[in-house]
């Protein structure tokens, strides 16, 4: 779990979210979702987004200074950047198996609110 923490951490800190067009793009709007909770979802994501770069340029770690709310908008992103290069993250979760990472990952996203 140590090293699945560990590689989990990294993929946040080292995580460059992308501009809101292409988040929008990526999330588009729901069937069931009004053009209002749409705007509004990708207002939040920007906010959040901004705050992820100021971070960042000031090299400061995301995981450290943003909460959980914020993790919960980014967390898709991270979660695609972590399984993206499954033989690479398992290597550097310290020989977790991919079973291991992912019951940890769907452990702490089940945190988010």
């Amino acid at each position: 779990a140590r090293g699945c923490a560990r590689v989990l951490l990294r993929s946040v800190n080292r995580l460059d979210l992308p501009t809101s067009p292409e988040w929008g793009q990526r999330h588009p709007q729901r069937e069931d979702e009004s053009g209002t909770d749409f705007l509004a979802r990708i207002s939040t994501y920007k906010v959040v987004r901004a705050l992820w770069q100021q971070c960042l340029h000031s090299q400061h770690k995301p995981a450290k200074l943003l909460g959980r709310s914020a993790m919960a908008v980014a967390f898709p992103e991270i979660d695609g950047d972590l399984f993206g290069d499954l033989p690479g993250t398992l290597a550097a979760a310290g020989g977790a198996t991919e079973e291991q990472l992912r019951g940890f990952v769907d452990d702490f996203k089940a945190t988010l609110p």
